[in-house]
């Protein structure tokens, strides 16, 4: 769902809504010592100029506060070339479980 309701924002107001906008999604998996950690990054360009916004729409509550549950590292920034969205889990909390 919060990938659904941030591509949904970049087409109403975001790098999506503009011809030359895009977003570029990347994941990585990082792993040390036996433990490892997942890495998103979900990063807009080419669209309108982005400002913080006044108040928190749903979006920003799923993507921030529900990701802060689980997540290790949860950051939004509204850069005025386009929003960046990095998301940092710890790989035991989404891993399957072998049991």
């Amino acid at each position: 769902m919060p990938a659904r309701l941030a591509a949904t924002n970049a087409l109403k107001y975001g790098a999506l809504s503009a011809p030359a906008g895009r977003v570029s999604i990347k994941g990585k998996i990082d792993r040390l010592n036996g433990s490892g950690t997942f890495r998103l990054v979900w990063r807009e360009t080419g669209g309108p100029a982005v400002t913080k916004p006044t108040r928190r729409g749903f979006g920003s509550v799923i993507l921030l506060d529900s990701a802060k549950h689980f997540g290790q590292s949860v950051e939004l920034d509204y850069t005025p070339r386009g929003l960046c969205y990095e998301l940092q889990v710890p790989l035991n909390t989404i891993e399957a479980s072998n049991k």
